[in-house]
C-alpha cells in the first residue's frame, strides 16, 4: 500500500462496510496532513478505522465509513447520512473495560437526542489568532445541519465572520472554551480553517459545544508528526492481558444457529469458558478429539487442572470455582466472568450449555490436548484425513494485536487456516467479519 487511498479500498474491499444504514450515522476518517505515508500512518490508520467500529452497535455490515482526503471531500460523500463522526487517522477510540465506562458511541448518541449543537468536538480558540477552529482529531456533526447552511466548508476561507461570545471558563489553558454562541460582532479573517463553518453555525443562531472531561476520556490522539508516542499508544502497545475467562464473554446463540451437518473427528477450541466443551457436545461424536489451544499460560493451567492433569476432573460447580479461585491467585490473573454483560446475557448462554452440563462434558471426553499455542504466530497441522474443526473466536480480530501485527500479515495468516485441508474454521477475521469456511473434499 503506498498511499493513505489505496490502504482504504484494501480496507473497504475486505470489510463489508456501508452495506445497510439504519442509524443514518457515518463515521468520517479523514487524512492526517501532516505525515508522510508510512508504514506508520498506516498502523496509526488501522486503529482510528478498528477502533472506530462500535462493538455494540451490530454486526460490520451496520457500520457505515468514509475515508477522505479532507473532511469537506467526506462529506460530500455523505449524502445518505445524517450525523457523522470525524476522525482524524491518529485517533485511538478506547474499549470500555467496565459497565462503568462509556464508548465514544454512548456520548454519540446522546448529543444526538439532546439536540444541543450541530456540532461537538475540540474547540480550539486560541487568543493570538485570527479565528478558532475544532481539531479533527473527533468530532460530532450533524451532516443535516451542515446541508441546510449551504454546505460551508471546512477549509481555508477568507471573508466576513461572527465573531462568537466564548465561555470564560476553559476545558485547559485559555484557548478552548466551553461552548460558542452567537453575538452581534463581525470581523474579516484571510485563509482562516473551519472559518466559514463556524460563522455559518453562529449565524444560523446555533452554539458550538466542547468534549467534556469523560467524552475526551473515551479517546486519545497521537500527533503523528511528533517525535515521540502519545503515552496511551505505548501503554497499548506495551499491555499485555493476564484474564482467566470464567464464562464465555461471546453468546453461544451464534454457534448453536450454524447449519452444520456434519460431526468432527477433531475439534480445536480456546481455553476460554465452556466453548471447547459446548463445541464437543454440538458437532463431537464419542472418539472426537478436543485439542485446547491457546497463547495464555495460566487459562491452559486452568483447563488442564479441570481436566484432571494434577487431581482429578472437575466434578461440581464448587470446586470449579475453587480452582479457578486458586489459579488466579498463582498466576495474578484476573477472573472474567462476563458480570459486565447486558441483562440476561449469561442466562441465555446457560440454557443453551448449563454448568452441569460443561462438568458433565469435561468428564466425558476421552480423548484431550491441552497445549500452549499462538495461531498468529504457530503453525497450525490438521490430519486431512479426519473432519476438523478450528474454532477461532476473536483471535484474528482482538484490539491489541493490531499494535503486534499489520492488518495485511493478520490477513494472510488468517487466509492460510482457509486453506486447511478437510477443515471448517469458525471465527472473527481481521476486518471482523463473522466467518464460517468449510473445506472439505465431501
Amino acid at each position: 500500500m503506498q498511499s493513505f487511498r489505496e490502504y482504504a479500498d484494501y480496507i473497504l474491499s475486505h470489510a463489508n462496510h456501508n452495506v445497510t444504514n439504519k442509524r443514518k450515522q457515518v463515521h468520517i476518517i479523514v487524512d492526517y496532513p501532516l505525515l508522510e505515508w508510512s508504514d506508520f500512518k498506516k498502523y496509526l490508520m488501522t486503529l482510528t478505522w478498528m477502533t472506530g467500529i462500535g462493538w455494540s452497535r451490530g454486526s460490520i455490515p451496520d457500520h457505515n465509513v468514509i475515508f477522505a482526503d479532507n473532511l469537506d471531500d467526506g462529506c460530500n460523500q455523505a449524502d445518505d447520512y445524517d450525523y457523522a463522526l470525524v476522525s482524524y487517522v491518529g485517533t485511538v477510540y478506547r474499549f470500555p473495560a467496565s459497565s462503568t465506562e462509556k464508548s465514544i458511541y454512548h456520548y454519540f448518541d446522546k448529543w444526538i437526542e439532546s439536540e444541543e449543537s450541530p456540532c461537538k468536538g475540540h474547540i480550539l480558540w486560541h487568543p493570538n489568532k485570527q479565528y478558532g477552529r475544532l481539531h479533527l482529531q473527533s468530532m460530532f456533526l450533524d451532516l443535516k445541519h451542515w446541508r441546510s447552511i449551504n454546505r460551508p466548508t471546512f477549509g481555508k476561507w477568507s471573508g466576513e465572520v461572527m465573531l462568537p461570545e466564548r465561555s470564560e471558563s476553559n476545558i485547559h489553558d485559555d484557548y478552548t472554551p466551553l461552548w460558542l454562541k452567537p453575538s452581534d460582532k463581525f470581523s474579516n479573517v484571510d485563509n482562516a480553517e473551519m472559518a466559514d463553518y463556524i460563522s455559518a453555525v453562529l449565524k444560523d443562531n446555533k452554539q458550538i459545544t466542547n468534549f467534556s472531561i469523560k467524552e475526551r476520556n473515551s479517546k486519545y490522539f497521537t500527533y503523528p508528526q511528533r517525535e515521540e508516542l502519545s503515552a496511551p499508544l505505548k501503554v497499548d502497545q506495551e499491555r499485555t492481558t493476564n484474564i482467566l475467562y470464567r464464562r464465555n464473554t461471546s453468546s453461544l446463540s451464534t454457534l448453536d444457529n450454524l447449519k452444520l451437518e456434519r460431526k468432527y473427528d477433531v475439534i480445536y477450541a480456546p481455553a476460554a469458558g465452556s466453548v471447547a466443551e459446548y463445541l464437543y457436545d454440538k458437532f463431537g461424536h464419542d472418539k472426537t478429539k478436543l485439542v485446547i489451544l491457546d497463547n495464555h499460560g495460566p487459562s491452559i493451567k486452568w483447563k488442564q487442572s479441570l481436566y484432571g492433569e494434577y487431581s482429578e476432573p472437575v466434578k461440581s460447580i464448587d470446586r470449579l470455582n475453587r480452582i479457578t479461585q486458586m489459579c488466579a491467585s498463582l498466576y495474578q490473573s484476573r477472573i472474567d466472568d462476563a458480570s459486565y454483560k447486558p441483562e440476561g446475557f449469561n442466562e441465555k448462554n446457560d440454557a443453551l450449555f448449563s454448568e452441569e452440563r460443561w462438568i458433565e462434558i469435561i468428564n466425558k471426553v476421552s480423548n484431550t490436548e491441552i497445549k500452549l499455542f499462538d495461531f498468529i504466530q504457530d503453525q497450525l497441522d490438521v490430519d486431512p484425513t479426519l473432519n476438523n474443526l478450528v474454532y477461532l473466536t476473536n483471535i484474528f480480530s482482538y484490539v491489541f494485536v493490531y499494535h503486534k501485527y499489520s492488518l495485511e500479515q493478520l490477513n494472510d495468516k488468517f487466509n492460510q487456516l482457509l486453506n486447511l485441508p478437510n477443515t471448517t474454521i469458525i471465527g472473527q477475521n481481521p476486518f471482523r467479519l463473522n466467518i464460517l469456511h468449510e473445506n472439505h473434499s465431501s
